[in-house]
C-alpha cells in the first residue's frame, strides 16, 4: 500500500491528551499533541541555555556526532509514517496516517491497533486541511479541525459505538459549519478550543472560560501544569483570564518554531524550551522573567522537545537526542547530549507518558522509550 505525501496539517498539535506525569503536565495521558507533533506546513513536511547548554551543544555549522545512549530501551510499535500523534491514558495512542490519498485514523488500545475508517466526506487528504486526533475525557477519540482555510468547513467528530459521529454539541457557541477550529483536547486541564473568527474556549473541570483569540491556526497549542499555552512566530503565550499573555520576552526565533515544552520554575513564572527546525536551534528560557538563550540543536532539524531543562529530549529529522543530566539532577543545566536509536530516524512529536517513558512519532513510525 502506498503512502503519498500527506495532506493533514499538524498546526493543531499541541497534540496531547494526558496524565500529569511531570511538571509539564503535557497531554500524554499528551500533541500536542504531548502531545503535541507540530511540523511546519503539512504533515508530509512535518518532518538551552547559553553557557551550560552551550558547553556540549553542536557547533553552529550543524549537529555534531553524538555518543550512543544506553539509558533507554527502544521499541517500534507502529512501522509506517505518522502524520499526527496523540497519547492518552492507560497506554492509549491515536494517530492520523495517509493511505492511498486518504486520511486514516488508528487507535491503540488494549495492546492492539485498530483502524477507525472515516466517513467518506472526511477521508480525502488535502493540503489546506488542518486536522488533529485527540482523546476526550471519556477516552474516546475526537477528530478536530477544518478543511480549506479560505472557506473553512468545520470538522468535529467523536468515535463512538463503532463509528465517527458529529459531536458539535460539545463546542457550544463555537460550533458552526464554517468554523475553523484549532487547539488541543484531552484529559489534562484545560482543553483549549479556538475558532478563527471568534474566541478561545478553555474547558476545565472547574468550568468553561472564554478568552480573547489572539492566536491563529498556525499556533502550536498545548497544556502544561493546568494552563493552556500557544507558540507563535511572535513568542510563547499563556492563556490568562481574558487573553493569551506573553511568557518571557519576544521571540528570538526568526523562522517557524514547531515544538515547545513548559515547566514551572517557581512562583515567579515558567521555564521553557522552544525548537526552530530551519536554523537547527533551541531557545531556552532558563529563568522566570529572564531572557531567551539560543543554542545549537544536537540533531538536524529539531521539531519537538520534552523537558526538563537538564534532561531534555529533542526529536526531529536527525532522530532523537537526550541530555544525560549531571549526577541525576534533571533540573540542573549541564550534562552531555547522547543519541537514541538511529541517525536516519525522523520524528516530529515527543510525549512523556510516564516519569520513565516517552512515545515518539513521525515519518519513522511510532517508537516507545523506556528507562533501563
Amino acid at each position: 500500500m502506498t503512502r503519498p505525501a500527506v495532506a493533514v496539517a499538524l498546526c493543531l498539535l499541541a497534540a496531547c491528551a494526558s496524565a500529569d506525569t511531570s511538571s509539564e503536565h503535557q497531554r500524554a495521558t499528551s500533541g500536542e499533541p504531548p502531545t503535541h507533533v507540530h511540523p511546519e506546513g503539512t504533515a508530509a513536511r512535518a518532518t538551552a541555555s547559553a553557557g551550560a547548554l552551550a558547553s556540549t551543544s553542536a557547533a553552529p555549522g550543524g549537529p555534531s556526532e553524538l555518543a550512543a545512549s544506553d539509558v533507554f530501551i527502544t521499541k517500534r510499535v507502529f512501522e509506517t509514517p505518522v502524520d499526527f500523534f496523540i497519547a492518552g491514558e492507560k497506554g492509549r495512542m491515536a494517530i492520523l496516517a495517509t493511505e492511498d490519498g486518504a486520511v486514516v485514523p488508528y487507535r491503540f488500545e488494549r495492546e492492539k491497533w485498530e483502524r477507525l475508517a472515516l466517513p467518506e466526506k472526511h477521508r480525502a487528504a488535502e493540503d489546506d486541511a488542518s486536522l488533529g486526533i485527540y482523546f476526550g475525557r471519556d477516552n474516546r477519540p475526537r477528530l478536530m479541525g477544518f478543511r480549506d482555510l479560505k472557506k473553512p468547513k468545520m470538522v468535529y467528530l467523536r468515535f463512538k459505538d463503532g463509528a465517527w459521529q458529529d459531536q458539535r454539541s460539545e463546542l457550544g457557541a463555537l460550533a458552526g459549519e464554517g468554523a475553523a477550529l484549532f487547539g488541543v483536547l484531552g484529559e489534562a486541564d484545560p482543553e483549549v478550543v479556538c475558532r478563527l473568527d471568534s474566541i478561545c474556549l478553555l474547558k476545565s473541570r472547574k468550568g468553561w472560560q472564554e478568552v480573547e483569540r489572539s492566536i491563529t491556526p498556525s499556533a502550536v497549542v498545548r497544556a502544561f501544569g493546568g494552563a493552556g499555552y500557544a507558540l507563535t512566530n511572535d513568542g510563547l503565550f499563556r492563556a490568562g483570564p481574558k487573553t493569551f499573555d506573553r511568557v518571557g520576552p519576544a521571540a528570538t526565533w526568526t523562522t517557524r518554531a514547531t515544538g515547545f515544552w513548559v515547566g514551572q520554575g517557581s512562583p515567579a513564572g515558567d521555564l521553557a524550551i522552544v525548537v526552530e527546525p530551519e536554523k537547527n536551534l533551541l531557545h531556552v528560557l532558563a529563568e522566570p522573567g529572564g531572557a531567551w538563550r539560543t543554542e545549537s540543536s544536537p540533531i538536524t532539524r529539531p521539531i519537538d522537545v520534552v523537558g526538563p531543562l537538564g534532561a531534555a529530549l529533542v526529536v526531529g529529522d536527525g532522530g532523537i537526542a537526550h541530555r544525560q543530566p549531571l549526577a541525576g539532577e534533571a533540573r540542573a543545566l549541564g550534562g552531555q547530549w547522547q543519541r537514541i536509536g538511529e541517525a536516519s530516524w525522523s520524528f516530529h512529536r515527543a510525549i512523556e507518558v510516564s516519569p520513565s517513558g516517552f512515545v515518539i512519532a513521525g515519518r519513522s513510525g511510532v517508537v516507545t522509550l523506556a528507562h533501563r
